[in-house]
């Protein structure tokens, strides 16, 4: 019965940090899509900026 106790608690052990590295993975994620999109913007603004000066 202890051995069953103690695979319990490494499965949950294991199961939290499996958690918080899909927690981390998530957040890098939607920190890379922000990035992402925060470029976007930048380019657009920049090709903006270039075609009034064409113009």
């Amino acid at each position: 019965m202890t051995r069953l106790v103690d695979i319990s608690k490494s499965i949950s052990c294991n199961m939290n940090e499996i958690n918080q590295k899909s927690e981390l993975i998530a957040s890098e994620i939607d920190r890379a899509m922000n990035m992402t999109e925060e470029n976007k913007q930048a380019v657009s603004k920049i090709f903006s900026y270039l075609e009034r000066l064409v113009i």
